[in-house]
């Protein structure tokens, strides 16, 4: 394991959790950060938060400067509340520009490494299962991650999945998914309006599966749209209004598999 950088402990009044962001040298001068989150009691499980859009949530900035709107993001104390401890991910140093994780960095051995190296450390220091989440964007980084290494963790939810092409990355369809070797939830809402992330095109995804692992495809409904940009996070596209219900679904997923 290479070695940590720096550690900022920031431990609040309540007693529900305890945080801190970490940043870990994975590449040749290049850092990357991640906001660990432990909760009260004994954890269940690891869950790593991969944000979509160009997967900045700007953790090297002062606190109140933090992107938090991303349905994984905004949501993680729902994580917490089920035990888990969470894992949101940062793009590293090299990614900081406007651009971040767009244009295929999240299908890069880069982004492979980077995160190769987040998982072996929270291996090493916290001794749990680990699950991938993602949503919109952030299902590239996941599906590519558990294609390549599937030996590392122990399972993947997919949420508002990448299933139409746009020259932003990858479809999931194009990636290695067959190869997927752990247990796999797919997440649409019934009204997602995003051209990229039909529902349709995650059952597609879901059908593309390995039928040797457990997976299963799930659709909500319900919940609000605040009237933006259909792939915008605040809108049935993130879930918006039913960040618990889909939370919770997704704690008991993990918990039971």
């Amino acid at each position: 394991m290479k070695f940590i950088l720096f550690i900022l402990s920031v431990f609040l009044t309540t007693t529900l959790f305890s945080q801190e962001v970490i940043t870990l040298k994975t590449r040749d001068s290049v850092k990357q950060n991640f906001l660990l989150k432990i909760p009260k009691h004994e954890a269940k499980a690891i869950v790593i938060l991969f944000p979509g859009g160009n997967g900045k949530i700007k953790l090297h900035k002062e606190k109140k400067k933090w992107s938090t709107t991303n349905f994984l993001i905004r949501s993680r104390n729902h994580f917490l509340a089920n035990d888990f401890i969470t894992v949101s991910i940062d793009v590293p140093s090299d990614k900081r520009s406007k651009d971040g994780l767009y244009y295929n960095f999240r299908n890069s051995q880069e982004h492979l490494t980077d995160l190769t190296e987040v998982i072996k450390y929270l291996k090493t220091n916290y001794n749990k299962p680990i699950w991938l989440i993602g949503t919109s964007r952030g299902t590239e980084s996941v599906a590519f991650i558990a294609s390549e290494k599937s030996d590392l963790i122990n399972g993947i939810v997919l949420t508002s999945s990448m299933s139409k092409r746009n020259s932003k990355g990858k479809t999931l369809q194009e990636l290695f998914i067959d190869g997927i070797e752990v247990p796999t939830l797919i997440i649409s809402h019934k009204k997602d309006a995003c051209k990229a992330t039909p529902p349709k095109g995650s059952i597609e995804i879901f059908k593309m599966l390995n039928d040797d692992i457990k997976k299963e495809y799930k659709v909500f409904e319900g919940g609000n749209d605040s009237g933006l940009k259909p792939c915008k996070a605040m809108s049935y596209h993130g879930y918006l209004g039913i960040e618990k219900e889909v939370v919770d679904y997704i704690s008991n997923w993990i918990k039971s598999h």
